[in-house]
């Protein structure tokens, strides 16, 4: 962990096997009240890498906010990755060459952790992704003042209830197969 040329904390990671750099399981609702992750880095090792996510957050049913993250060369998965998490607030973050900017899904896992709920991506900029600028399946998501281009898509949306698309900019985005 180092201070890097844009001012944040810088967290490098030099992984080619798949794992994700920032990983949060929570199996209890008890884990954190709110958690809070801003004002930093992420930069992987390489477009062609398997890098894994550089935050992958499970079951968070909690308020969660990410904000003021540069997220750099994570060809293998996504700047931020959520999995059956509530009330999460996605602000001010850059994504540049991952394979994904936020990927939303619902856990895998058996029981009654339900879907991404609740979630507001904003004033972010998602540029040169391999895959999508924002990919998955969400109840109840904003999305707002946010520039995506150069990607292979923009958006795609999956069993996305009660969703809202605002002042998005779209740069060419190349679809190929997809």
């Amino acid at each position: 962990v180092s201070q890097s040329r844009y001012g944040r904390t810088l967290i490098k990671s030099s992984v080619t096997d798949g794992t994700d750099v920032f990983y949060i399981f929570n199996e209890s609702t008890g884990l954190f009240g709110t958690l809070h992750i801003h004002d930093m880095a992420f930069e992987g090792a390489g477009v062609a890498a398997n890098t894994g996510n550089a935050i992958h957050l499970r079951r968070c049913i909690f308020p969660t906010k990410v904000n003021n993250i540069y997220f750099y060369n994570f060809g293998g998965g996504a700047a931020i990755k959520m999995q059956s998490c509530w009330l999460t607030s996605i602000e001010n973050v850059w994504a540049y060459q991952c394979d994904y900017g936020v990927y939303l899904g619902n856990d895998s896992v058996n029981g009654g952790w339900g879907s991404q709920v609740n979630t507001s991506i904003r004033d972010s900029h998602f540029q040169a992704l391999t895959d999508y600028g924002i990919y998955g399946e969400c109840d109840h998501l904003n999305i707002d003042n946010c520039i995506i281009e150069g990607n292979g898509a923009g958006i795609r949306l999956i069993n996305a209830n009660h969703t809202v698309i605002n002042n998005i900019y779209f740069e060419p985005n190349i679809v190929t197969g997809k």
